[in-house]
Order: C-alpha cells, then structure tokens, then sequence
C-alpha cells in the first residue's frame, strides 16, 4: 500500500482513505472470525496434542485486525508526517512496556495475549486518529481561500 500511496502525485482524500480503512478492516475481522471457528478442526486434525492451546490462538487471531493500522503507518510515511510517526511509535512503546509485564502479572499466559490485543488496537486506534487528522489538515490547506 506504501507504493500506491506515495505514487500518487495529488494528496489521499480523508473519504476514500476512511473506505479503504474500513474495507480492510471488514476483510481482517472475517479472517479471523474465520479461523476462529475453523481452529478447532484445524488443531483436532493436525495438532491433536495440543488441543489446549486452541482458546489461545482464537484470541490471538483477533489481534489481526490490528494489523489495519500498516495501512495507517504507510499513508504517514508517503506524506512524510515524522512528527505523527513518533507519536505513534512513542505512545505504542510505553503501552507494550506498561502494559505486557502487568496483564503477565495479573493474568499469565492469557495476560500476555490480552496485552497483545490490546496494544495491536491501540495501535489501529492511534494511528487512525492520526491519519484522518493529518488528512483533514491535507484537505484544508488545499481549499481555495475566499
């Protein structure tokens, strides 16, 4: 996506970035809705020794949605927006170290997906934020003055 974004000579509209957004969102939620219904035939038929570890990878699997968020980073690296990416990599840094060590703590092994969930759509949620506000910025400053 990074080539067809910084390919483009005129600025992304913020409602064709929004359909894109949402379109890929949609395709990662049935991906995973997907393979959680189909983890449990999968592991029966090819990992039978660990049938416990089907609950684990269903969870997981959500996480996936928040792999949205390259869409996001992309789009910010085509229009060069390092401030925004720092934000972004600032914020999702000190989320994972906070965050991994106390849901470990508190949860163990589930702490651990949980946190990992939850950093993967912290990262969805903040990169979105940051992409539709520089696209509003983007769209401002080319309207023409009256």
């Amino acid at each position: 996506s990074l080539v067809r974004f910084s390919s483009r000579s005129e600025t992304v509209s913020r409602a064709s970035y929004l359909r894109a957004l949402s379109l890929l969102v949609g395709l990662l939620l049935a991906a995973a809705l997907c393979y959680v219904f189909a983890a449990p035939f999968l592991f029966k038929l090819l990992f039978p020794q660990y049938l416990n570890a089907v609950r684990y990878t269903q969870l997981l699997s959500i996480g996936l949605i928040g792999s949205a968020g390259a869409l996001n980073s992309s789009l910010l690296i085509a229009q060069n927006a390092k401030r925004q990416l720092y934000i972004q990599t600032m914020t999702l840094n000190i989320a994972q170290i906070t965050l991994t060590p106390l849901c470990i703590y508190m949860f163990g092994m589930m702490g651990a997906i949980l946190a990992f969930i939850a950093i993967k759509i912290l990262f969805l949620i903040v990169s979105t934020v940051q992409t539709v506000s520089l696209l509003s910025k983007n769209e401002a400053e080319s309207l023409p003055q009256a």
